[in-house]
């Protein structure tokens, strides 16, 4: 079992019952949704209880992003998360939810304003499909991320706008997932061992990269 099901902002309530002995032995972890606080709760949550695990269960996009540091780039600000979301901990990011119609629903009473990873039009006798930037932000890594990855250590460029993630797969891959949330073209060095790469990220753009 998890818990709580809810928000960055209030980190009180599981380390409330992951401090309980009893009440402990019975939760596997923390669930977390993205709507108030920040990722960095995760951190403190699992420096406190190492041996529980943490999941972001939930992460809705919708119309009232305002894109990273308000820019208006909605994609760069849900990469970012995403990122901070995994260095802090969680070992998964469930974006939500999966497809809308035209008119955000179908809903029942809840939000009218949120949006699928894919639009579906219904008023068209087709049925046309959208892909969404959502799509694209978890495509970035689910595509190139196997089970069973762990996250190893990365070092983002200091004083750049350049944040990133690195995973390890179980058949030896690395993954980068990187991101320049600044609106200009930036050059990125990636060194592993010995070896050394380099790379450009159009600003406020994302890429995955992948080696062995």
């Amino acid at each position: 079992m998890e818990l709580p099901d809810h928000n960055w902002d209030r980190p009180d309530y599981p380390e409330m019952v992951l401090g309980d002995a009893k009440a402990s032995r019975f939760v596997d972890g923390t669930a977390w949704h993205h709507y108030g606080g920040e990722p960095s709760a995760m951190t403190k949550v699992h420096e406190e209880f190492p041996h529980k695990d943490e999941w972001i269960t939930e992460a809705g996009g919708g119309a009232w992003q305002k894109g990273y540091r308000g820019n208006g780039n909605v994609l760069a600000e849900e990469a970012a998360e995403l990122i901070a979301a995994t260095r802090n901990w969680s070992r998964a990011y469930i974006m939500w939810t999966l497809a809308t119609d035209q008119n955000h629903g179908p809903h029942l009473g809840g939000c009218d304003v949120c949006r699928g990873l894919v639009t579906i039009d219904t008023s068209d006798p087709n049925h046309p499909v959208k892909r969404e930037l959502d799509y694209y932000v978890l495509g970035h890594a689910s595509k190139f991320l196997y089970p069973g990855a762990v996250r190893i250590a990365s070092d983002g460029p200091a004083g750049t706008d350049i944040k990133d993630v690195a995973f390890l797969n179980v058949d030896g891959t690395v993954v980068l997932y990187a991101l320049n949330a600044g609106a200009d073209s930036l050059q990125l060095a990636v060194r592993i061992h010995e070896k050394q790469m380099y790379t450009v990220i159009p600003g406020g753009a994302l890429a995955t990269l992948v080696w062995k």
